[in-house]
């Protein structure tokens, strides 16, 4: 994957990533298609830094929303 940041912890859940290098490996990391993760994402810029866990959490709140 592309540049990864790291908060002063060098705890591996505090690594992010760009939103636009998250959507290239959306099946891999998440197992959704790149469109669920846009639609989650709908209001963050592609170089908006995300960890895998906060865009898991995302996307799995995104995936329970009702229909309407």
């Amino acid at each position: 994957m592309g540049k990864q940041q790291t908060n002063k912890s060098k705890d591996k859940d505090s690594i992010t990533f760009p939103l636009s290098e998250l959507s290239k490996h959306s099946r891999e990391l998440f197992g959704v298609n790149p469109e669920v993760l846009a639609g989650a994402f709908f209001d963050a810029k592609n170089d908006d830094q995300f960890s895998k866990e906060e865009a898991k959490e995302k996307i799995e709140k995104f995936l329970e929303k009702e229909v309407k």
